[in-house]
């Protein structure tokens, strides 16, 4: 009976770390995903982190790959300040002639490198939970045998 339930609490414990890898990988694939959006300049970069932290990669992952790259590059007039599309003739809100001049994300390596990091560590947790799973059923064909 000690050999069964000491089984058992090995079960729970292997059951429940592979629970934790599973959220702490949903967690790391969101921050990855938010970070480059920001980095993309994507004004829906937490709309796209909580898709896929809870809808997983598969489906909302592959739909942001799709669209990330899509933005509209931004100018900001010199004359009003008004932030419009680099493709407009003149500022929507003046009339100044488009300088042509676009703004870009000044974080946006530094965001880029992070997402990066948050990804490789998502892929080495669904690496680990791997892992684990398969030495976890080596040692239960081992206990019946």
């Amino acid at each position: 009976m000690g050999v069964y339930s000491g089984t058992v609490f090995l079960n729970i414990l292997v059951l429940l770390f592979l629970f934790l890898i599973f959220i702490a990988q949903r967690v790391l694939f969101a921050l990855a995903a938010y970070h480059d959006a920001q980095a993309h300049g994507n004004s829906n970069a937490v709309l796209w982190g909580l898709a896929i932290g809870f809808f997983g990669v598969m489906i909302p992952g592959t739909i942001y790959l799709c669209a990330r790259d899509s933005r509209r590059s931004m100018t900001q007039c010199p004359n009003c300040g008004y932030l419009h599309d680099a493709t407009d003739f003149c500022c929507p809100k003046c009339g100044q002639k488009n300088t042509g001049q676009v703004q870009t994300n000044p974080y946006e390596s530094i965001l880029a490198a992070r997402a990066k990091k948050e990804l490789y560590a998502g892929i080495a947790l669904i690496a680990a939970g791997l892992l684990l799973m398969i030495l976890f059923m080596m040692l239960c064909i081992m206990w019946i045998s």
